[in-house]
């Protein structure tokens, strides 16, 4: 295909494509940031005296490729000259509450008038209806009024939830919005006209939830039956084969390592590795092992323990090197993460010279344009208000609006996506994309995908996953198989494809061979660790991922401290911390990647409608999860990431966790203003407005921990929804730390039902139940929400609309080409 290797320049794929950001949060920082990776002009408007977002140590990312201009919005000149710029934009993107923004008069309706093919992309907290619109949606405000913290319980040694530093919520709802951009933007090139496009942090985060859901579901359902219990009980016995299938433990040499033997074949092999075959030869293996008994469970987990323990790292990879079936990642922390073989051997990672800083290097873009070279630029300072800058009209893609076009379909209407992929990291990609308006047709193998068992009851594990897709059960290893899947791609817009390294090739499903056959095919490789490399054809599982990349001990490394865990019994206790702070349910890296998934598919479809050469993109389940870590991820002169207390209860005085009288809240207190207030609100409970040590935003700095004791106190004196409520009628973002796992929150009629982030569907074994709902919300393009599909499901009317009669079917059928 042109660009691919013959020499000739690839352009960006958003070239010519003009974005004005309203700094304000890092979830909107990142779509900017994402849409400047990509080529797109963004101006980012800052307040006077520049965005907080400078002070963070993630700013190098955050702020990249992009303009900065100083404009103060709160003023009639401001919201002139910011009105003056966005009339001559094709993307305007915030996270101001929807209230806030009508207050200023910088309503979508007022933009749309002047400029008719503008997109307007606006992140909240919690969406504009229901209990929880107008609470402020700072990251920890989100995480803990959705029970995430609860989550991660066991990741410490006192009672209570974990303040966890990753900023899922942020880089959900961001990857959420760009989606949302990139869809409306598809749509723009059929109807001419732009859109508004709201996503929320609270409902972008339940996408990571893989099948949590479901089996909250059996267990209401069933309760005699199902019982949802955590994976190890008080007495750190583990409550599940998982600990074992999913091991956590230390080399002699006192490196942790996380084993992800899921399959029968790949347990076998660990077993063989530490000359534990006996338990092979048990009565009753089944190739996994499901043990009844708690205590034979415990004995067993102890014995692998001490068997991985007799090795030092070294050996360990050097036994990985021998069968690719053994396999562990290392837990890594901060910018070691920079230098893990599938990361910065395979073009993942990016150097460039700051004027500021120096050298840096950081984790570079999470979709990679195949034949593209691509390195960061710096964000320079802010310049002054004034005229905005002379534009001309965008080169490509530029189209006569069409006054009144209904928007009727979805945005994704008339596209077909071809889903060659297994497990959830990728195909759950594709069923983001189907809720916008695309046709995903899954190809599975006769059994059905993996997923589909993966839960312990038939299907809960694959029911998110197979929402709106059709299903077809094809064996790709005849030439009939491939034949089928072959006269699907010709039909296709693009091709999402899963294999390891070397797979596609020898089933003739690579992008040379499909791109021959459709040229405006879009094709998406996104596989655990790239098709390149050492770690090509590594397995990759979600709890691999997340402590390959850094995201483990980012959260928990503070609080278990630098000491070896010397005995069994210390370094037993240790894995279940390090397991906690790895696989809590509802911030799984499965959910992570496939955010990155789509937003590949999206550049790559967006591409091909504004007439460019349809790209070969790649990405990778490390390169995506690591991209929610990226403040820890930058190596750089002075350069220090934000980090919690030892106990993990936040990031300083006033954002963090605190013990109420009947449990906890959390409060984020950011600005002067919510200082001021916060004294007002807390004077009858321990006056500080005296306390010179706090007067001062340097002085609280300085004397952290002298506030957190008094605050500490103060909040003790009430319970936690006496504290929510007086706070945050103050304005004051404060909420209790809910116990209620985040699916128990969704399910909730007076939040799930009253914020619109559900929709019942009927499913052909659930039967009714709740599924999330879209989680994006247009002007004008509808979504819908489907339910799961069973495998084969639509293997007949699929054959039938490539022209295959009853007879043809059935014979396919006997001979087991198609299921």
């Amino acid at each position: 295909m042109p660009g691919e290797g013959d020499g000739e320049r690839l352009a960006p794929l958003l070239e010519g494509l003009r974005v004005v950001e309203l700094a304000g949060t890092e979830s909107s920082a990142r779509v900017g940031q994402f849409l400047a990776d990509y080529g797109a002009d963004v101006d980012m408007i800052e307040k006077p005296g520049g965005t907080a977002l400078r002070r963070l140590p993630g700013w190098l990312t955050l702020g990249r490729g992009k303009r900065s201009r100083l404009i103060d919005i709160t003023t009639t000149e401001g919201r002139s000259a910011l009105t003056e710029q966005v009339n001559t934009s094709d993307v305007l993107v915030h996270s101001m509450r929807p209230a806030a923004m009508d207050a200023l008069g910088l309503t979508y309706a007022a933009f749309a008038e002047a400029n008719p093919r503008l997109v307007v992309a606006s992140i909240s907290g919690f969406g504009r209806l229901g209990p929880f619109s107008d609470v402020k949606g700072y990251e920890g405000i989100v995480m803990a009024k959705l029970g995430v913290y609860q989550s991660f319980e066991r990741a410490t040694r006192r009672p209570g939830p974990t303040f966890v530093t990753v900023p899922f919520a942020s880089y959900c709802a961001a990857q959420i919005a760009v989606q949302g951009l990139l869809a409306a933007l598809i749509e723009r090139e059929r109807s001419g006209l732009g859109q508004q496009v709201e996503t929320n942090m609270a409902q972008a985060l339940a996408t990571l939830d893989c099948w949590m859901w479901f089996l909250r579901i059996l267990a209401e359902r069933y309760p005699d039956a199902f019982t949802q219990v955590p994976a190890f009980d008080d007495s750190g016995q583990p409550n599940a084969h998982q600990a074992l299938t999913l091991l956590v433990a230390a080399t002699s040499d006192d490196r942790w390592l996380q084993f992800a033997q899921l399959q029968p074949h790949l347990f076998a092999s660990f077993l063989r590795a530490l000359d534990m075959e006996d338990l092979l030869e048990e009565p009753g293996w089944t190739g996994l092992p499901i043990y009844e008994s708690k205590e034979k469970r415990t004995a067993v987990w102890e014995r692998l323990h001490q068997a991985v323990n007799r090795f030092s790292l070294a050996e360990w990879q050097d036994k990985f090197d021998i069968d690719r079936d053994v396999f562990a990642e290392l837990f890594r922390s901060g910018t070691e993460v920079l230098d893990h073989p599938a990361l910065s051997g395979g073009g993942w990672v990016a150097s460039s010279e700051d004027p500021d800083v120096g050298p840096v290097r950081q984790l570079g873009r999470a979709v990679r344009v195949i034949g593209e070279e691509w390195s960061p630029s710096a964000c320079p300072a802010p310049e002054g208000g004034g005229a905005a800058p002379e534009v001309s009209p965008s080169p490509v893609g530029q189209l006569t609006p069409v006054r009144g076009a209904p928007g009727a379909a979805g945005a994704l209407h008339g596209t077909t996506i071809l889903d060659l992929c297994v497990w959830y990291a990728a195909p759950y990609a594709t069923a983001l994309l189907s809720d916008l308006g695309a046709r995903v047709i899954h190809i599975e193998p006769l059994d059905g995908d993996p997923i589909r068992v993966a839960a312990g009851f038939p299907e809960a594990g694959g029911v998110k996953v197979m929402q709106g897709k059709e299903s077809i059960a094809v064996d790709l290893s005849t030439p009939e198989g491939r034949e089928i899947v072959h006269e699907l791609v010709r039909r296709s817009s693009a091709v999402l494809h899963g294999f390891r390294a070397g797979v596609a090739e020898k089933l003739g499903l690579d992008a040379d061979t499909l791109r021959t056959l459709n040229p405006r095919l879009v094709y998406v490789d996104a596989t655990g660790y790239g098709m390149r490399g050492p770690y090509a054809k590594r397995p990759s599982y979600a709890p691999s991922i997340a402590v390959a990349a850094g995201i483990t001990l980012r959260n928990v490394e503070r609080h278990l401290g630098q000491e070896p865990a010397t005995s069994l019994p210390a370094r037993e206790e240790r894995a279940i911390r390090l397991s906690a702070g790895t696989s809590a349910p509802p911030v799984n890296a499965d959910g992570l990647s496939a955010l990155g998934t789509a937003n590949a598919l999206l550049l790559g479809l967006l591409s091909a409608a504004r007439g460019q050469v349809p790209p070969h993109l790649e990405t990778t389940m490390l390169s995506t999860t690591a991209s929610v870590n990226f403040e820890a991820l930058i190596e750089g002169s002075g350069i220090v990431p934000s980090a919690p207390d030892p106990e993990l209860l936040g990031l300083g005085a006033l954002y963090r966790l605190y013990e109420a009288a009947d449990g906890w809240i959390f409060l984020a207190v950011v600005t002067e203003r919510e200082w001021e207030a916060l004294l007002e609100a807390v004077e009858p409970y321990g006056s500080l407005g005296g306390d010179d040590r706090f007067r001062t935003s340097s002085g609280r700095a300085a004397h952290d921990a002298e506030l957190a004791r008094v605050l500490g106190q103060v909040f003790r004196s009430r319970s936690g929804a006496e504290w929510e409520k007086d706070l945050t009628r103050r304005n004051i973002a404060c909420t209790v730390s809910s116990e209620t796992p985040t699916e128990g929150m969704f399910f909730s009629s007076e939040v799930g039902g009253a914020s619109g982030y559900l929709s019942d569907v009927i499913h052909p074994t659930f039967n009714e139940h709740p599924r999330l709902a879209p989680i994006l919300r247009f002007s004008r393009s509808h979504t819908v929400a489907r339910p799961g599909c069973l495998a084969g499901q639509h293997t007949e009317s699929i054959l039938g609309e490539l022209g295959m009669g009853a007879d043809r079917i059935a014979d396919l059928k006997m001979r087991r080409v198609v299921g």
